[in-house]
């Protein structure tokens, strides 16, 4: 489970401009959503002190109908899962998963995945959450122990949340 630290906040505004030009998109739409996102600038108020303006160079407003749909064209050519790795994306909130027989080629793939993702939401201007981003194990196997997945993303230890062991009447206990 992978989770992208502040999503919306983080909507690169050029890069966004460009995504769209590369789908076609032209015209008032382009220049619609150009004005959409310029001069937009935050001021923090404490009690009667009120802070300096700050220009907004990234982010789509929060509660903004056109919010996701911005996103969603952020991240709509991400990279293609391969090798029977599959993705799954909501939000900022995705999964990715592999099933199979050999653990070790399961972690393989998956890692070279991840991977592959994480330089694709850091050339976009998004970060990866390390301490968000967990991995669960579903398996039929009663020796699989979560020492045995090591998964890492942008340089840090995945933590392994739960080993979900499968038993013949799938009361999904624990074994």
């Amino acid at each position: 489970m992978l989770d992208l630290q502040k999503a919306f906040d983080l909507v690169w505004h050029r890069g966004l401009l460009y995504k769209m030009e590369q789908l076609g998109l032209r015209g008032n739409i382009l220049q619609f959503t150009a004005d959409f996102l310029s001069n937009r600038s935050i001021q923090v108020r404490i009690g009667t002190a009120l802070s300096n303006s700050y220009q907004l160079q990234n982010g789509t407003p929060q509660g903004s109908v056109i919010s996701p749909f911005l996103f969603i064209i952020m991240i709509n050519d991400v990279d293609e899962a391969t090798n029977g790795v599959k993705l799954s994306l909501y939000a900022g909130d995705s999964a990715t998963w592999k099933t199979g027989s050999n653990l070790k080629e399961i972690i393989k793939e998956v890692q070279r995945y991840l991977d592959r993702l994480a330089m694709f939401f850091e050339q976009w201007g998004f970060k990866l959450s390390s301490g968000k981003t967990v991995a669960i194990v579903f398996t039929r196997n009663k020796n699989c122990r979560a020492d045995d997945i090591n998964l890492t993303i942008c340089g840090k230890i995945i933590k392994v949340e739960k080993t979900v062991i499968f038993d013949r009447e799938l009361t999904w206990r624990r074994t």
